[in-house]
């Protein structure tokens, strides 16, 4: 256990100030310990009253455990962590710190973790509450788990669940944001048994509630990725996330608030692993919800993946914005805009399936009164090999939504402007509904798409529809400007067919 300010409890009133500056320290060493604890600042309990500030600037901190570094138990290591409360009414600025990993380390019993800034049970309550994370650098010089049960690696790890409320007014704005930081991985690799690989810049796992007013923001960071090997068990995975939701069962609730990630960039080079590959901008495995005038804002972000990438079990995805669990949207604003995919390396799934996503839903979609999703403007670019070993069907969809339910007439889906050249990809589908209820009307949502892609096995949409129910509009494409493989998507004026269509009644 190492810690260098450590106060178990701390609050800093109105008009008081505390400032952690300069400050340098580097830990290294090996051997076998029970709990492996460090740490540059330690508050377990603290409080941020109203016009009180804290500021953690400038400071270094490294850790090397070239030496192998056995841990039995649980270990973590960070810059800054709040292990209990960290209820913030006035000013919070962590900015232009640098930690860096160089890792020859292992635990057999529980997760490693290592982040830059680790944030238990995190409040920002009122108009004065701002929280910025700005200008830091996280950098793995090497990172060798050996027989690890899994790692993680974070620039801001938020432990508990985390809550914002501005306030009355459009005037009482509160704020967390995170800003021109960067996260840069020479190598990583695990050979443990069930062990994952998670680079994950934000990283939460608790519920988490925005409310009146309140902002999260995620600006123009950076991550980059050199090399990557999950060579572990059947359940091993390998993941790189910007902002990773990842706890079951929890919630993110927006409600007169907002979200946004933007002009962030994702950078992965070569990955090998045993199980599944997840590389994404914003993954959520807990439920959204978007209420009031709220906004999900995902734009102008680039993921680039140049590398050769292979995994033996489960699939490999490349996603701008997923979610595992349900969506609701009512009175509200959910988009999807300006986002770049390039995939020039080769992929390779030896058992599973490869997916290239602007946006996928694999739970129900569910709008409702003044519901707007827009997800338009996206470009993707592969031209590396793709090899699906077995869901060729499934190789990539730009868009794939497990249900659609309507629960009021009043909503508006628009998936426009899309570009998509993926001249090496057969089996392409743009938009993959999985089912719909009677009230949703995509009728003109999907317009002005242009798909360079293998128009013999491709398609621009595919639906599956309940028995009963009437398919797609044909109308949806009829007069939309849609392009496939070079040709426009409209009706064959001697069949009357719609090629670029596929309805599937159920």
């Amino acid at each position: 256990i190492t810690m260098l300010f450590y106060f178990s409890t701390l609050t800093v009133a109105g008009g008081c100030v505390v400032s952690i500056l300069n400050n340098v320290a580097k830990l290294s060493g090996g051997g076998t310990v029970e709990k492996l604890i460090q740490a540059m600042v330690y508050w377990p309990d603290t409080t941020i009253s109203p016009s009180g500030y804290v500021a953690i600037e400038g400071n270094s901190i490294s850790f090397d455990n070239s030496d192998r570094l056995n841990v039995v138990s649980r270990g973590w290591q960070t810059l800054l962590y709040t292990a209990s409360q960290f209820n913030v009414s006035g000013s919070v600025r962590i900015s232009d710190n640098s930690i860096v990993f160089n890792h020859d380390s292992q635990s057999t019993v529980d997760t490693l973790w290592y982040a830059g800034f680790a944030l238990s049970t995190l409040q920002l309550l009122g108009a004065d509450a701002s929280l910025l994370i700005e200008r830091n650098t996280v950098e793995v010089v090497t990172g060798d788990a050996g027989d690890a049960a899994g790692v993680t690696v974070n620039l801001v790890r938020l432990i508990g669940p985390m809550y914002m409320n501005g306030g009355t007014t459009s005037t009482g704005v509160c704020t967390f944001r995170i800003a021109n930081n960067a996260v840069n991985i020479s190598e990583f690799s695990i050979q443990g048994t069930t062990g994952d690989v998670s680079l994950l810049v934000v990283n939460s796992l608790g519920n988490i509630t925005l409310r009146s007013y309140s902002t999260f923001q995620m600006e123009s960071n950076t991550f980059d990725s050199w090399g990557v090997a999950s060579k572990v068990g059947s359940t091993g995975k390998a993941r790189i996330v910007f902002l990773a939701i990842f706890k079951a069962d929890m919630k993110t609730v927006l409600d007169r608030s907002s979200w946004n990630l933007v002009n962030n960039t994702l950078n992965t080079r070569s990955i090998t692993s045993f199980g599944s590959v997840f590389v994404q901008i914003s993954g959520f495995e807990a439920a959204v919800s978007l209420t009031n005038y709220a906004s999900m804002d995902t734009r102008s972000n680039q993921l680039i993946s140049s590398g050769a990438q292979t995994n033996d079990v489960g699939i490999q995805a490349l996603s701008i914005f997923v979610v595992t669990d349900t969506i609701s949207n009512t009175l509200s604003n959910l988009s999807v805009v300006y986002n770049f995919i390039v995939s020039s390396g080769s992929r390779t799934a030896a058992t599973g399936g490869v997916n290239t996503m602007f946006v996928s839903v694999s739970d129900d979609v569910i709008m409702g009164v003044r519901a707007r999703s827009i997800s338009s403007f996206n470009t993707m670019r592969i031209s590396g090999t793709v090899i699906s070993a077995t869901n060729p069907a499934h190789t990539c969809a730009g868009f794939k939504y497990n249900s659609l339910i309507s629960t009021s007439e009043v909503t508006w889906l628009q998936m426009s402007s899309n570009t998509i050249e993926a001249p090496t990809v057969s089996n392409f589908i743009m938009v993959d509904i999985g089912s719909m209820t009677a009230g949703v009307n995509l009728e003109n949502s999907v317009q002005n798409n242009l798909l360079l892609v293998d128009v013999s096995t491709s398609y621009l949409l595919r639906a599956i529809t309940p028995l009963g129910l009437p398919p797609i509009p044909l109308t949806l494409v009829s007069t939309c400007n849609n392009s496939i493989g070079g040709q426009p998507c409209v009706r064959h004026p001697t069949t009357g067919a719609y090629p670029c269509i596929m309805n599937v009644s159920t």
